[in-house]
């Protein structure tokens, strides 16, 4: 059984990877960290995961001593504690955008400075339905997003085979999508029976949402003939529910227990990604 720790697991992400580990039976979730709730227990906090241990400030004198960490932090924040992570060698999954691309130039466009960009060669992209082969010997899983995982996936088959030109990606999310920090446009107030479009506006309706498109042509982009990369076009509307909608393909997943279906928030699939990275963290762990 190998030890690991969710760091940032506060928020909806951290919370409910805290609770795929918790019942994992491969894993030991020994530590479970949060800068803004540190003391409280998480089962307190999020009461429906029923993880029954107390949040800690991170300290990589004491926790740092893994065999393999969840990051939860936000786009832009988990880079460092990634890079030190690293230097520990601990094995990694990192929820947020970055370590996600590859090119330093466009990361930068839309994510600022990075921390640890000699790791980012390294880091396999964790759609484990494409890159399945990739993720166990990965020492860095940068865990796909929401939106990208659910394109992706249909994307993919249609890529391999020749049959898309330009993509037009109609995408919603909820409220719970956003985080958990509060802000105006999560407000009850300001969603409840509205749709709202993100990211750049084109006009009061629509957006294109430029930080999914790179994704888009760095996956499919290494399935389709050369010289036939997709130009990717990503409309985000917000909608007000939270936890998206049920996942209508969990037959695809019947043999995965550890692949969490249901109604849950539209990163699931997501975090399923994560927990089959983690699986195959452990099996590699348990065997070396």
């Amino acid at each position: 059984m190998a030890d690991v720790a969710v760091l940032g697991a506060s928020g909806y992400a951290g919370a409910l990877t805290a609770q795929l580990l918790w019942r994992h039976p491969f894993f030991e979730l020994s530590t479970v960290t949060s800068r803004s709730d540190a003391g409280r227990r998480l089962d307190d906090l999020h009461p429906r995961y029923r993880v029954p241990l107390e949040l800690e400030q991170l300290d990589l004198d004491r926790h740092g001593n893994v065999a393999a960490a969840v990051v939860a932090y936000p786009h832009g924040a988990a880079s460092a504690t990634v890079k030190a992570l690293r230097e520990r060698g601990v094995r990694v999954v990192d929820l947020s955008a970055d370590f996600r691309l590859r090119d330093l130039d466009v990361y930068r466009r839309h994510y600022g400075e990075h921390a640890a960009p000699e790791l980012l060669d390294a880091a396999v992209y964790g759609l484990t339905e494409l890159h399945r082969d990739e993720v166990p010997g990965a020492d860095v899983v940068a865990n796909p997003g929401c939106f990208p995982t659910a394109a992706l996936l249909a994307l993919a088959p249609l890529a391999r085979a020749g049959l898309i030109a330009d993509v037009l990606v109609d995408a919603k999310t909820g409220v719970s999508g956003a985080g958990r920090q509060a802000t105006e446009t999560t407000h009850f107030v300001t969603a409840d029976a509205v749709v709202v479009a993100t990211n750049t506006p084109v006009n009061d309706r629509v957006a294109i949402h430029t930080k999914q498109a790179p994704y888009m042509t760095y996956v499919i982009g290494a399935r389709v003939p050369r010289g036939a990369v997709p130009i990717a076009y990503w409309v985000s509307l917000f909608l007000p529910f939270a936890h998206a909608v049920r996942f209508f393909g969990a037959a695809l997943y019947a043999t995965s227990p550890w692949h969490a279906v249901g109604v849950e928030a539209a990163w699931l699939a997501g975090i399923g990604a994560a927990s089959w990275a983690l699986a195959r963290l452990g099996a590699r762990t348990l065997s070396a």
